[in-house]
């Protein structure tokens, strides 16, 4: 049984460990919010709220190039959560 905690989701995985990971993030009511507190602390490892290491080091890079980083203040965490929707709607 699958359960949300730091040895699950901080592994990188692969292949059906990370399709499970992500079935488990997707069914999660703290999803949106794992992926936003992934970006914002701009996780390097691990599957956080459905989205993978690789996605959420290039949502991180671009957020950087907009220097959304810089003088952290609520438009720009309204630029995160925006970017988070849009992505998971693709997802």
């Amino acid at each position: 049984n699958l359960k949300c905690n730091k040895q699950n989701m901080y592994k990188d995985r692969v292949g059906k460990q990370r399709e499970l990971i992500q079935k488990f993030c997707n069914n999660c009511n703290y999803e949106f919010d794992c992926a936003y507190l992934a970006i914002l602390g701009q996780e390097e490892h691990g599957v956080w709220g459905g989205l993978e290491t690789k996605k959420i080091k290039s949502i991180v890079k671009s957020l950087k190039e907009q220097k959304v980083y810089e003088d952290f203040n609520e438009e720009k965490n309204k630029t995160i959560i925006n970017l988070i929707k849009k992505i998971k709607m693709i997802n």
